[in-house]
């Protein structure tokens, strides 16, 4: 899993930091702290995509090009 943020979208709202402090942390928008999070905290990451209010959060898979 490989995560990003569109920074041109996000408004900071830190619901990524509050599902997954591991992976986000928000300093005005949201900023990724590791971008290739270990598989246990996949289902966070996923998580934080989901409650986005923006949809700023990027996930790619290995098998995607």
């Amino acid at each position: 899993m490989y995560v990003a943020v569109d920074e041109a979208i996000c408004v900071g709202s830190g619901c990524c930091e509050r599902v997954c402090p591991e992976v986000f942390h928000v300093e005005g928008v949201a900023v990724v702290t590791d971008p290739s999070p270990h598989e246990r905290i996949h289902e966070r990451v996923r998580e934080a995509a989901h409650e986005c209010p923006t949809a700023a959060i990027l996930i790619r898979t290995p098998d995607e090009t």
